[in-house]
């Protein structure tokens, strides 16, 4: 299931884009295979999955940094 993002929670932008980087191949296949591609003008483009890799990355680093000075 896809996670919707939260406006008020950064973090559930990083659960979002984890989410559809894990349901990458399902999410393709639907927008081209589902009635005959009546939703290919919805497909993620390479390009735009590997800027949601790299989001998800940075995100990381922030969803990371509190844990890290609670540690302390």
């Amino acid at each position: 299931m896809v996670i919707r993002d939260v406006q008020t929670r950064w973090n559930w932008t990083y659960s979002m884009i984890k989410r559809a980087l894990e349901l990458k191949e399902a999410i393709n296949f639907w927008t081209l295979q589902v009635d005959q591609g009546a939703y290919s003008e919805l497909l993620i483009k390479k390009s735009e999955w590997d800027e949601l890799e790299k989001l998800k990355q940075l995100l990381e680093v922030r969803l990371c940094f509190p844990k890290c000075f609670t540690e302390y």
